[in-house]
């Protein structure tokens, strides 16, 4: 048993070691080198996806809804990007683990209608994945809304 001199030493160190454990960052879920490479190959999918659109009467003057995606390891991330977003007008889901991997969450919704030119879809696309990126989250995606 500790007398109470030795609380006194020990006191000290553990105040340390707490301050110490509460300043470590986690690391990032994604990082600024990942939201690059991420914005560039959703910029080559958006044209793919683009092109398979227009066999389903999809052209570039059409304006349709998009579902999309976000991941990441917490659900308080997911949550706040999922409340940025909903002050933005988007429809949102409820965030939930992901089905595939239970340290992952996922934040999903809906868009308005908008034009799907590959202007306007790599500017919004762009758009998602640095909102994304404020809260920690990967933009893993979009497909069109079908109704």
């Amino acid at each position: 048993m500790l007398s109470p001199a030795n609380y006194t030493k020990i006191l000290p160190a553990l105040m340390l070691l707490l301050v110490c454990a509460c300043n470590q960052r986690p690391e990032r879920f994604i990082t600024a080198p990942a939201l690059d490479t991420l914005s560039s190959r959703h910029t080559i999918m958006n044209e793919k996806k683009l092109q398979q659109l227009t066999q389903f009467g999809v052209d570039q003057k059409s304006g349709i809804s998009l579902d999309f995606f976000f991941t990441t390891n917490d659900s308080a991330k997911a949550q706040s990007l999922s409340d940025e977003l909903s002050a933005l007008q988007y429809h949102m889901n409820t965030v939930h683990a992901s089905s595939g991997n239970v340290h992952l969450f996922v934040a999903s919704g809906s868009s308005s209608r908008m034009v799907m030119n590959l202007q306007s879809v790599n500017a919004w696309t762009d758009s998602m994945c640095h909102a994304g990126y404020r809260h920690d989250c990967s933009f893993s995606g979009w497909n069109p809304v079908t109704e």
